[in-house]
């Protein structure tokens, strides 16, 4: 951040002892760290603090605390111009008091990563809570829906019915619930994965403008194979015996999702297929009515797990495209490559987003 658009430094203390009281954290701290962020920073306002008042008021500073929390307190003040970075608690309280004094006055200059540390303390309190409703009451309606699924014949019936799956693995997942009809279903949705892959594909060579006789083929016999094997995979269920025993349990779940987000490593793609799944989850959750959260931070998580899913997409097709022998053109590799960094930055900047609403 630039000094010359610094927040007067009194309009990012208000801020700062708000948010510090509403996080429940030590006021005596928040306070100091304001002190020394107006020494710091004073210069941008009308009054600036002298060499020797400077000196003066960091030695007192320093006193009144031990090592450790003035270590803490400098690294938020050093810290503070970061934005794209998330620190701990104190630190962020600072950074969110400088982007809410600069809204008052320079919002249509924030930068990509401003603008999203201001729509998420906008957005209010982060919230995302079991709705009570009774597992076993889900459980049954998801069941009874899948059952309707004798066999698929198109593009749209496998998302569907691959939809079903997972809202019902969703649920016993975070039931605990891994027995035979958990892993039933695993198998039933392994039998999708190949038309459904096949379908992203030919999306993708249609874009292109290509034609190929080997994938046309390969696409019908998969259709073939799970018009014929679906049914027999689907009555094969080991229905629960005991459904009325499922209790729903997000809390723990939400805590590992949170620290996917926090240590993903954009560079792995079997991370963020991982971080996309974990989202998947509560996303399914909160479209049955088991979870309710702010309409910002579902919005965010349904960007997050398209974005990633077209980055995975495009791993995908590039191993079908060597499958099927379809040479590579440059105007083929500008498109998935426009894709993937489309898509790359899409993810890193809404992992930030979801970061920043599920820190506190």
């Amino acid at each position: 951040m630039k000094a010359s658009v610094f927040p007067n430094s009194k309009k990012v203390c208000t801020y700062a002892e708000k948010l510090g009281k509403e996080r429940h954290l030590d006021i005596h701290l928040i306070h100091s760290i304001c002190q020394l962020y107006e020494i710091e920073h004073s210069g941008n306002d009308s009054n600036g603090v002298s060499g020797v008042g400077k000196t003066y008021v960091q030695k007192s500073i320093f006193e009144a605390h031990d090592l450790a929390q003035w270590r803490s307190l400098q690294n938020a003040v050093h810290q503070c111009t970061i934005m794209g970075a998330i620190g701990d608690r104190y630190e962020e309280v600072l950074k969110d008091s400088i982007v809410l004094a600069r809204g008052e006055m320079f919002e249509n200059t924030f930068e990509v990563v401003e603008a999203m540390r201001l729509k998420a303390l906008k957005a209010g309190p982060f919230h995302m809570t079991y709705t009570g409703k009774s597992p076993d009451v889900l459980f049954d309606q998801l069941y009874q829906a899948l059952m309707r699924f004798k066999q698929v014949d198109s593009t749209e019936e496998v998302h569907q019915l691959r939809v079903h799956v997972r809202r019902l693995r969703s649920l016993l997942y975070l039931c605990d619930e891994k027995g035979p009809f958990y892993k039933g279903l695993k198998d039933v949705f392994k039998r999708l994965e190949e038309p459904r892959k096949l379908d992203v594909f030919g999306q993708a060579l249609k874009i292109l403008n290509v034609d190929n006789k080997r994938f046309i083929k390969r696409r019908t016999k998969a259709y073939k194979h799970l018009k014929n094997e679906l049914p027999d995979s689907l009555e094969k269920l080991d229905r629960l015996s005991k459904p009325h025993d499922l209790t729903f349990r997000m809390i723990p779940y939400l805590e590992m999702y949170l620290q996917r987000i926090a240590s993903v490593d954009f560079r792995s793609t079997q991370q963020l297929h991982g971080v996309r799944i974990a989202g998947k989850k509560l996303k399914y959750m909160i479209e049955t009515g088991m979870i309710t959260c702010e309409p910002e931070d579902l919005d965010a998580i349904n960007q997050l797990h398209k974005a990633i899913g077209r980055h995975h997409d495009v791993a995908e097709n590039r191993k079908l495209m060597q499958c099927f022998n379809i040479s590579m053109t440059g105007e083929m590799k500008k498109h998935f490559k426009s894709i993937e960094k489309k898509s790359l930055v899409k993810i890193r900047e809404t992992v930030f987003y979801l970061h920043l609403r599920m820190r506190v």
